[in-house]
């Protein structure tokens, strides 16, 4: 899979496109997917935090961290893009 469509890079080079809106259709690649936010528990409909999840014992605290580790993650590698 290309990241960058060779049309995207021929309407870059012939000067169709600005470098700020090539940056725009890039992002989603270039950030990949949003952060996990919440967990559903399929059974009741129910959206739960990772906290909420660590405290009712439905993950460990590992795997809590880990999410929140990617959480932040996310969110820094958007502001600073």
């Amino acid at each position: 899979m290309d990241i960058v469509q060779e049309s995207a890079v021929l309407e870059f080079e012939n000067g169709s496109v600005s470098v700020e809106d090539l940056t725009e259709r890039l992002k989603p690649q270039l950030l990949g997917i949003p952060a996990i936010s919440a967990v559903l528990n399929l059974g009741t409909g129910e959206q739960l935090s990772f906290l909420e999840c660590f405290n009712r014992g439905y993950i460990t605290n590992e795997v809590a961290l880990m999410f929140l580790e990617a959480q932040v993650s996310a969110f820094l590698a958007s502001v600073h893009f």
